[in-house]
């Protein structure tokens, strides 16, 4: 459940859809699913993630490159929705 207008929960979930890759687009939406509470800051820090190029998050989330300070809360709380190697 997000708690956050249902304006902005419906613009999120369409820009969590309508990424360069396919990978992304189902890596936001899993993260949506299965995210039961996300307060607004979090929406604010995934909304700020969404600005950034889908190969530099996934360079993040593998670990390749460090992630900037300004998203590694979201980034982390991502990455524990992730199916193990």
């Amino acid at each position: 459940m997000i708690v956050v207008p249902p304006q902005r929960e419906k613009r999120l979930r369409i820009r969590a859809r309508q990424r360069g890759t396919l990978e992304m687009c189902i890596l936001f939406e899993r993260f949506l699913e299965h995210k039961e509470k996300l307060d607004s800051d979090q929406v604010g820090q995934l909304e700020a993630l969404f600005e950034e190029t889908d190969q530099d998050i996934g360079l993040w989330l593998a670990g390749v490159e460090a992630a900037p300070r300004r998203h590694q809360a979201i980034l982390s709380a991502i990455g524990r929705t992730l199916p193990e190697p």
